[in-house]
């Protein structure tokens, strides 16, 4: 992905309403296990292709360069291994110095920050952003893939996440 895409796709998270805010600390709970579901899906910013996770977990740039993989069990790792996300059993996203954020990504893909709700619908388009920010698309969705592609979504947005996902 290039330097300008990645940008856009941030520009458009920001303008949303995702902006960061300290981060809580983590605390495990039990829950059932994360098992999460995968397919080839593209992210799309102002119709711009920006990522892709594929089927088996990996992400690519637009251009095809591989930026590393999301794990069934709820990580994101960058290309060199370093792990860059987590998810909790009970939806919440770890940063990779285990700070737990105010970011929830809830099993059926519904994301809660900041005391609101974001989807993707059914044609792929995110809902719950500011009125004129530029539209996220996710080209490609399953039920199962839901969780996985917002998982993604909210990593790309992270302070130490986004540069290695580049």
């Amino acid at each position: 992905m290039t330097g300008r895409s990645l940008a856009l796709l941030a520009l458009a998270c920001v303008l949303a309403g995702w902006g960061c805010r300290a981060p809580a600390p983590a605390t495990p709970r039990d829950a059932e296990p994360i098992n999460l579901g995968f397919a080839e899906i593209e992210l799309y910013s102002a119709e711009q292709l920006g990522f892709r996770l594929h089927a088996d977990g990996t992400i690519t740039n637009a251009d095809g360069a591989r930026l590393g993989r999301i794990t069934r069990d709820g990580k994101i790792v960058s290309r060199t291994g370093e792990t860059l996300a987590m998810l909790t059993a009970d939806g919440f996203v770890v940063d990779g110095e285990g700070k737990r954020t105010n970011a929830r990504v809830l099993p059926d893909g519904t994301l809660e920050i900041h005391g609101r709700r974001h989807r993707f619908e059914e044609d792929g388009t995110l809902s719950g952003g500011k009125p004129g920010a530029p539209t996220i698309r996710a080209a490609g969705l399953t039920r199962a893939s839901r969780r996985a592609a917002m998982f993604l979504l909210v990593a790309i947005l992270m302070p130490k996440a986004a540069p290695a996902l580049r």
